[in-house]
Formats: C-alpha cells, structure tokens, sequence
C-alpha cells in the first residue's frame, strides 16, 4: 500500500501532493523492474550490480528524490538493487512460498538486507546525481530539506492525507 502525502509552504501557501510506496501492483512492478535491470535498459551500474547478487531483489516503490546542488525534489521509482544478507533463507523461503521476500527498510538499517546498487535519478533541472530525500527521527518525510518549488522557502510541512493500492 502507498501513502498519499501534500506538501504545504508556510510562507507562500503553495501545495503540492505526492504518492510514495507502492501499490498492489507491486509484485508485477518488481518483475518488469527486474527485467529492465537485467536487460541493461537502467544502466550499466545497476545490470552489474544485480548480476552480481546470487539471489538479487528490488524495492521498486516512489521515493522522494532531492538534488544536493539546485535543490529540486521529485518523485521517482526506487530501481535500486539489493541482496539477502542470509541467502539460503532467501532462498529456501522463495522455494516455499514462489515469492521473493519484500525489501523492507528496517530490515536494511538492520543489515539483513543489502543495498548493492543504488539508484540516484539525474535531477530534471539540473543534471546532477540527486539523492533520497532524508527523513527526520520518526522515520518520516522532512519537509525541513525541501525548498518551495514557488518561493524557494525550507518552512513547509510534510503531511499523510491518504493511501492508494
């Protein structure tokens, strides 16, 4: 499931909404992200990087990205590559189930999965490496990094006001 968020500036009261997640397409989504990243069509990078992984798995929800340079923040598709930490579990459990396990970000801040390619979309404003945006200590969104795409303030706020499938 993915949630639903609008971003609001407190200076100039602009408003912008923005899906991030996934839906229930998400199993499908992962298989053409697979095939896209095997077949070289997102880089040479990422094709290295998942051909590298015995057991490789991808996380392919909408992430906010924000470029370190011009600050432009944007929505896109994570098409990172990661890996299994314990790869016979893995392994074992796909044979069981038929289902890949899910990329889930405790399970990376814990190291029980691996990140062994990351994506970092070219900014659309600028051409520089943009990055995922930071999230504050509750794990959420920090509107605190994200500059008003109208008046270019950082005193905004960052709300869920919905979900999607």
């Amino acid at each position: 499931m993915g949630q639903i968020y609008q971003y609001r500036c407190h200076d100039c009261r602009k408003k912008v909404s923005f899906s991030l997640g996934c839906g229930m397409m998400y199993p499908s989504i992962c298989r053409e992200t697979e095939e896209a990243i095997a077949s070289g069509e997102l880089g040479q990078r990422l094709k290295d990087a998942f051909e590298s992984c015995e057991f490789p798995l991808v996380c392919p929800c909408n992430q906010m990205y924000l470029c370190p340079d011009c600050g432009h923040w944007e929505v896109f598709r994570d098409y990172s590559v990661y890996s299994p930490a314990d790869i016979e579990t893995a392994k074992a459990s796909f044979e069981e189930t038929g289902r890949k396990p899910f990329v889930l970000d405790w399970e990376v801040e814990e190291g029980k999965i691996i990140c062994v390619g990351s994506y970092s979309p070219e900014c659309p404003e600028c051409g520089s490496e943009m990055h995922l945006s930071p999230k504050n200590k509750k794990g959420n969104l920090d509107a605190n990094f994200l500059r008003c795409p109208r008046c270019e303030s950082t005193n905004a706020s960052v709300n869920p006001i919905g979900y999607y499938d």
